[in-house]
C-alpha cells in the first residue's frame, strides 16, 4: 500500500494538493482519509493531470486538465465520527472512529455531482528529468484546510500489477 502525506507547492489555505503515481498495469483504486476538523460542507474531490505548454520553453509554466470529479453538498458528518473516508473501491463514503474502526455511518447522499474515480496509470517516468516529473504529474486536489502542523488528510492506494 502507498500512502501519500506529502504537501506540495500546489497546497493553499483551502486546498491539499497530493501528488498520485500509479506505476502498476491497471487503474487503481484510493481511499481519501479526512479529519473530521476540516471537512467541509461542500467537499470537493478532483483527479487532475499536469500538462505542459506545446511547443514552449522547458521552463515555461503548466495547465491543469480535470480528469474527474466528485463534489458533496451540506455535508454534515455525525459526532461519533474522527475522519471521513471516501473509498473509490467500494463507492461509498464513511465515517471511522478513533481506533480506524468504520462506525456505520454513510455520508454517500451528500454527493451533489461527479462520479467515483480510479487514479489513472502514470506515464513510465524513465525518460523524464525531475523537472518534467512534476509537469506531467498527475494529483488529486481537496478542498480541505490546511495547517502548517497537523497532516489533516491523506490518500492509501495500491499499484495493481497483473
Amino acid at each position: 500500500m502507498n500512502e501519500l502525506k506529502n504537501i506540495s507547492s500546489l497546497d493553499n489555505g483551502n486546498v491539499a494538493a497530493r501528488f498520485v503515481y500509479n506505476p502498476g498495469d491497471v487503474p487503481t483504486d484510493f481511499k481519501v482519509i479526512i479529519d473530521h476538523d476540516v471537512v467541509p460542507s461542500d467537499l470537493s474531490l478532483e483527479m487532475v493531470h499536469r500538462v505542459k505548454g506545446e511547443n514552449k520553453p522547458a521552463t515555461s509554466s503548466v495547465g491543469d486538465v480535470s480528469l474527474a470529479q466528485l463534489n458533496f453538498t451540506g455535508l454534515i458528518m455525525d459526532s461519533g465520527d474522527t475522519r471521513l473516508v471516501v473509498d473509490t473501491a467500494t463507492n461509498l463514503v464513511y465515517g471511522i472512529d478513533a481506533n480506524n474502526n468504520k462506525t456505520g455511518t454513510l455520508y454517500n447522499k451528500y454527493i451533489s455531482s461527479g462520479t467515483f474515480f480510479k487514479i489513472p496509470i502514470t506515464q513510465d517516468p524513465d525518460p523524464l528529468t525531475a523537472e518534467e516529473l512534476v509537469d506531467y504529474c498527475d494529483y488529486i486536489k481537496i478542498n480541505v484546510a490546511r495547517s502548517s502542523v497537523v497532516d489533516n488528510c491523506k490518500i492509501e492506494y495500491d499499484y495493481l500489477y497483473y
